[in-house]
């Protein structure tokens, strides 16, 4: 699904690996997510997928609307921090 030309308003709540039954809110357990996440970024641009590819092998570009570092530093719930050879210094979260 292309979300390109839609506009996205700030001052909202990120929410991954888990569905809500209300905005922000109303988790359930058996409605999460399982497994592991690593060096997610969020960009204000449609990236193409020479870009997505470039990426995926990489370890420097951070996204300029929310980087990993930033979604590091809220991370809320049961989650175990791993270590990963793949971007030396980088943690990686199993849910």
């Amino acid at each position: 699904m292309s979300l390109s030309g839609r506009l996205s308003v700030g001052g909202g709540v990120l929410v991954v690996g888990q569905e809500q039954d209300t905005r922000g809110g109303q988790f359930s357990s058996s409605e999460s997510y399982v497994g592991q996440i690593h060096g997610l970024n969020v960009w204000n641009v449609s990236l193409s997928s020479s870009e997505i590819q470039q990426l995926a092998s990489s370890c420097g570009y951070l996204g300029n609307v929310m980087a990993w570092p930033d979604i590091l530093a809220g991370i809320n719930g049961h989650v175990q921090w791993l270590n990963t050879s793949f971007c030396a210094g980088r943690s990686m979260v199993s849910f």
